[in-house]
């Protein structure tokens, strides 16, 4: 929270204590409000600079975990398939779309992040 009020505040203030109208001090009181919220601050563009640094290290990292997991279930389906264990054969599928799902959310997350 910013404790030092710039010209255009102070401004704000003043016009609001001068006023008689209830209405247009409450207008005011609101713009005074939008403005401290959207005020722009200097450190924002450091911190969003070090998140897409984080995220575009950790975004491609996903997509390799999920393709780990579908040679996983693969390997485990095709050991199923071999002793014909239909138990086995469903664990193992299970376990390579689980996979692709997880590719799916590692690629498709770029969508949602930028």
């Amino acid at each position: 929270m910013r404790t030092r009020l710039c010209s255009v505040e102070k401004t704000i203030l003043e016009m609001v204590g001068n006023m008689k109208n209830y209405f247009m001090k409450k207008t005011l009181r609101a713009m005074l409000l939008l403005y401290a919220l959207f005020a722009p601050v200097s450190t924002v563009g450091a911190a969003d600079e070090k998140w897409n640094a984080v995220i575009q290290f950790i975004l491609p990292w996903i997509s390799r975990l999920g393709g780990v997991v579908i040679l996983i279930g693969a390997v485990e389906f095709g050991l199923a398939f071999k002793n014909d264990d239909a138990e086995g054969k469903t664990k193992g599928m299970r376990t390579v779309i689980a996979g692709c799902i997880v590719v799916a959310v590692g690629l498709s997350s770029t969508t949602f992040l930028y």
